[in-house]
């Protein structure tokens, strides 16, 4: 009987593994390429912890058999698209991930990577994917003004970490001090510099934007009087020596969000109950990060090529005070209001960024946050 058994287990397993191969091959993940590490290729080396199924499936396969393909199939899939790199923005994906959060909440996260050539509000947006990040807020608020029908669920953080980064000699401490200065700017960055310009009633004529890439160079050699990044920029920001000079959107008056979660309007309303357990896992997460933020890098930098754990310790200093404040110890990490949502829509439409001015129900919703209340702690 047991010859039986086995004879019909490994048939059962060669089907299996033809069907997988197939659907994983078209999906582009077979190459016959040799796997270079890369962080493109992260999503890949960062599979959600295994629970104990998970383990016995795994065992299953490594003997050739997968006699068990159902208990394979148990947790639910699930991609969430970035707006760039996997880096540490994704500092709480990772924790919830090595530390099985996501799988006892039924899940199995996959991190896809975004960047340049990827866009992740046109991918989620598709369907391709369940959920997205993304780090301003401004591009969900332009989805909902053009009927693309997608909304945010939760916040990573509470306080954007956009700056403005000037020289000692030639400082600009406030907004008033940007008048008559040169300011660098990436094309993605002049929006927050109109917002905190429109904010503290100064004209757009009094300050000089000059274009500049990602680097932070032209503000040592004198091409500009000021620059922008943001805090978590800590390696970049650090070269730049001792007397460099600071103030955020925040001290400008500008208060939005960043590190945005959203989805779709179809997968908000038929799986909402999957959105719910995935922000209790990935709150889990940041809140382990937060208590343990040593351990928390050094799983970052185990999973992430090209990581350097003092680097990454520095920036999870500030990316764990903007992901917890005050909003979290009140309702929990991931926290999000109808105030503070329509303050950053009236910015953007006053500003003339918008074709029309959405409402907040048509940009974010509180449904999964109020369905995963009791599982995302609180701390600020």
């Amino acid at each position: 009987m047991r010859t039986v058994i086995a004879s019909c287990a490994r048939r059962m397993a060669r089907r299996f593994a033809r069907r997988h191969d197939g659907a994983a091959a078209a999906r582009g993940l077979l190459s016959r390429e040799p796997m270079r590490r890369s962080p493109a290729m992260t999503a890949r080396l960062l599979p959600s912890r295994p629970d104990r199924r998970g383990v016995l499936g795994a065992a299953a396969a490594a003997a050739g058999a997968l006699a068990f393909p159902a208990i394979a199939r148990a947790a639910e899939a699930v991609n969430l698209q970035l707006s760039w790199l996997i880096s540490g923005n994704q500092l709480g994906e990772i924790v919830a991930q090595r530390q099985g959060y996501y799988a006892a909440e039924g899940l199995n996260l996959t991190l896809q990577p975004g960047g340049p050539t990827n866009n992740g509000v046109s991918i989620t947006a598709s369907g391709k994917f369940e959920i997205g990040s993304i780090s301003g807020t401004a591009n969900l608020m332009l989805a909902a003004a053009q009927g693309i029908p997608i909304k945010a669920f939760a916040v990573g953080l509470q306080k954007h970490p956009f700056v403005f980064l000037s020289r000692a000699d030639k400082p600009a401490r406030n907004a008033a001090e940007l008048r008559g200065k040169k300011v660098g700017l990436t094309i993605t960055s002049v929006i927050q510099l109109r917002g905190v310009l429109a904010k503290n009633g100064i004209d757009e004529k009094e300050v000089e934007i000059v274009r500049i890439g990602n680097d932070l160079t032209p503000l040592v050699t004198g091409q500009v009087d000021v620059v922008s990044s943001w805090l978590t920029n800590t390696t970049a920001i650090r070269a730049l020596g001792p007397n460099v000079v600071a103030f955020t959107l925040w001290d400008a008056g500008v208060r939005l969000y960043a590190n945005a979660y959203y989805a779709t309007h179809k997968v908000l309303e038929s799986r909402a109950d999957m959105l719910a357990r995935f922000a209790r896992a990935t709150a889990r997460g940041w809140t382990e990060a937060l208590e343990r933020p040593d351990e928390a890098v050094r799983l970052l930098v185990a999973a992430v090529p090209n990581t350097v754990y003092e680097d990454e310790r520095r920036a999870a200093e500030v990316m764990l005070s903007h992901s917890f404040t005050e909003a979290t110890r009140g309702g929990g990490w991931g926290d999000m209001t109808v105030e503070r949502w329509e303050e950053q829509i009236g910015l953007m439409a006053d500003l003339g960024q918008l074709p029309r001015r959405p409402r907040f129900e048509e940009v974010a919703t509180l449904d999964i946050l109020a369905r995963s209340r009791d599982g995302r702690p609180k701390r600020g």
